[in-house]
């Protein structure tokens, strides 16, 4: 009886070690949103599926007075889909991020995306109509009518994604982020 008890005992000592552990490192909650800065422009054209990116962390990262993420941190990613531009749609890009690295050269695996409410998809939005249908309008007690022009169906060929140097973009993430002390 007294082993199984120091056996007990043992494995919830170790059970609460793990737990103080784990409570003791901060955590970024998935979900969360980082403001970043594009360097480089991005250009549908030119970028091909896996070709790697970089972003640069805006502003410091606080948690409880901790700087954990600090101001020109670079997130690195790479290029995850890219749909070229048909007709009625622009190309878009769907951006994977991967890694944190600190200024310090300290880096942690992370697991996001670039934001866009397209599910993550940057660009891909509807083209302007080419070619409008004119309806005229007779209203009763006028000598003539008015004439409305009205979009059709028929929509203008799309362009290609340029995500422009500078432009200021957030990460989210897709997994909580544990951060050493």
């Amino acid at each position: 009886m007294k082993k199984i008890i120091s056996i007990l005992i043992l494995f919830f000592t170790i059970i609460y070690a793990g737990v103080s552990f784990a409570d003791s490192r901060l955590k970024i909650s998935k979900d969360a949103f980082i403001r970043v800065l594009n360097p480089v422009e991005i250009s549908g054209t030119i970028a091909d599926i896996g070709d790697s990116v970089y972003f640069i962390n805006v502003d410091d990262l606080y948690i409880n007075e901790e700087n954990v993420i600090p101001k020109n941190s670079r997130f690195y990613g790479v290029v995850e889909d890219l749909k070229e531009p048909v007709q009625g749609t622009n190309g878009s890009v769907k951006i994977r991020i991967d890694k944190l690295e600190k200024p310090d050269k300290t880096t942690i695996a992370i697991k996001g995306y670039i934001f866009s409410s397209n599910n993550n998809y940057i660009g891909g939005d509807a083209t302007p109509p080419t070619y409008y249908k004119r309806t005229p309008h007779y209203t009763q007690g006028w000598r003539g009518g008015i004439l409305q022009y009205t979009p059709t169906n028929i929509r203008s060929f799309g362009e290609p994604i340029i995500i422009k140097a500078g432009a200021e973009l957030f990460v989210v993430l897709t997994e909580d982020l544990y951060l050493n002390n």
